[in-house]
């Protein structure tokens, strides 16, 4: 006697869970009679949650938005830190009309604060207004430190971080009305419930059950490969989004910044992952005035690395 084997639903990405329910789709539509009629009453409410896990899976497949948007956010975080480590290299340049020049940009740059951590719009509200000096009455001091390349970089960052919000609110007219995390929810409530049908038929039947034992014969397999994956596979950190580093104070000292690192699951949503558990950190060129590196190493359940970047300013 056979019967189904657990599946760990949490354990299966988003592709995973829908292709696994679409076998299920087929071995339903090629099971015997006698499986179909014991599970008549559960078909049409598989059938539209199957439906509903597609259309929403197909939505999510085009829209890359949301991660297009913290990639972007991240560019022009690194833009101006690569602008302000120039400034304040150039504040110690020995050539006098260079370091005041410096100097001039310095302090119209730290009248706007940091940007890192700052909503999307509020980070496009004040790279405008530095862009607006940059380019205007601070663009001589610009040419003078020979930084003006960083007027067109932060200038690009910024503008596709604006396309992309502005893409993002108009995908929102078609995102599917039903939640993904529900949708799957109640399939996997539906598949609970046939899974008790073919298990109590196949448990009860007094004569052989082959079309019964032949359905779950041809699922169980996809269940024990989805299962062996979970647990022996690792998740890159390279997928994880680190909180931008805010310029850090030079002291002449190693500077190592605490890092606040985000995963976001299809399951648990946002995760802050544990230093010494799940990730270690290594710094480079952290001591020196100037752009510097911090390295994330996955541990544990994580592999692979990732690497952001901070500035140190005097």
């Amino acid at each position: 006697m056979v019967k189904f084997k657990t599946l760990l639903f949490r354990a299966l990405p988003n592709g995973a869970h829908y292709s696994f329910f679409e076998k299920v789709n087929r071995e339903l539509a090629d099971a015997g009679a006698d499986v179909k009629a014991a599970l008549a009453s559960l078909l049409p409410e598989f059938n539209k949650w199957f439906a509903m896990e597609y259309a929403d899976l197909e939505w999510y497949r085009k829209s890359q938005i949301t991660a297009s948007i913290s990639d972007a956010s991240h560019r022009l975080d690194h833009a101006i830190s690569g602008l302000l480590a120039h400034v304040n290299s150039a504040r110690y340049n020995t050539v006098t009309n260079v370091a005041i020049a410096a100097e001039h940009i310095h302090i119209v740059l730290k009248s706007y604060g940091s940007i890192s951590g700052k909503s999307y719009q509020d980070k496009i509200g004040k790279v405008d207004g530095i862009l607006g000096h940059l380019n205007n009455e601070l663009y001589p001091d610009m040419q003078t430190i020979g930084g003006t390349a960083w007027i067109g970089q932060i200038t690009s960052a910024n503008n596709a971080l604006q396309t992309l919000l502005e893409q993002r609110d108009a995908e929102q007219l078609g995102k599917p009305e039903s939640g993904f995390r529900e949708t799957r929810k109640e399939i996997e409530t539906v598949w609970r419930q046939i899974i008790l049908k073919v298990n109590s038929a196949i448990a009860l039947a007094i004569d052989s059950t082959p079309q019964f034992e032949a359905f779950v014969d041809a699922l169980n397999p996809e269940i024990d490969r989805l299962n062996h994956a979970y647990h022996h596979a690792k998740i890159d950190i390279a997928a994880a989004e680190p909180a931008p580093i805010d310029p850090q104070q030079y002291t002449g000292q190693p500077i190592t910044p605490a890092l606040k690192v985000l995963f976001v699951t299809p399951h648990a949503g946002t995760v802050k992952l544990e230093l010494g558990k799940d990730y270690n950190v290594t710094y480079k060129n952290n001591v020196n005035v100037g752009n510097s590196e911090a390295t994330i190493h996955g541990k544990g359940e994580y592999r692979g690395q990732k690497t952001v970047t901070f500035v140190i300013v005097r």
